[in-house]
């Protein structure tokens, strides 16, 4: 959300109104929100975005996240995204499809292991401020993307990330 210096313009206000007031169908149908959201014009869309990145409904901030990452706008959106995967969001919520449409929905070959890789990096500087509860999705999310194979040292994960940026052309 906006921080109490930075306002959220009425535009945006609007939207953010005409945007939540779209009735969720189904855990993973918001093609509503979607359809407002293309309507939008670039900044109107990244004002909008912006303000989703923190709503409660996980879907609802992934699709904030999405839009900005689309936009161009992804560092933004990483600590956003490793908090989902670290409160288990990921796994439960989204059985593990996190960035789905990152996938299928863009030209840029790159952007899914980029953002994932991103996403794993942001984890791994941070893997000491989460519990036990926290750390043991982040494990299953470096197995599951990174295939560690349990092995959770430091040193592995570096490495499968390394490997990952090499196989992918992400430097």
């Amino acid at each position: 959300m906006s921080s109490a210096s930075e306002p959220v313009s009425n535009q945006t206000a609007e939207d953010l109104k005409k945007y939540l007031s779209f009735k969720i169908p189904d855990p993973i149908d918001i093609k509503e929100h979607y359809r407002f959201m293309d309507s939008l014009s670039r900044e109107r869309k990244i004002n909008l975005a912006r303000e989703l990145l923190h709503n409660e409904v996980t879907l609802i901030s992934y699709h904030g996240c999405s839009t900005l990452i689309f936009e161009g706008i992804e560092d933004e959106t990483v600590p956003i995204l490793a908090e989902m995967v670290a409160t288990g969001k990921v796994q439960h919520e989204f059985e593990n499809k996190i960035g789905w449409n990152w996938y299928h929905q863009s030209d840029d070959q790159t952007l899914f292991p980029r953002m994932l890789i991103k996403i794993s990096e942001y984890l791994l500087k941070n893997i000491k401020v989460y519990s036990d509860d926290r750390e043991k999705y982040v494990m299953n999310f470096f197995d599951f993307f990174l295939e560690c194979e349990g092995d959770h040292s430091k040193n592995n994960i570096k490495s499968k990330i390394k490997g990952k940026r090499q196989i992918n052309c992400i430097f």
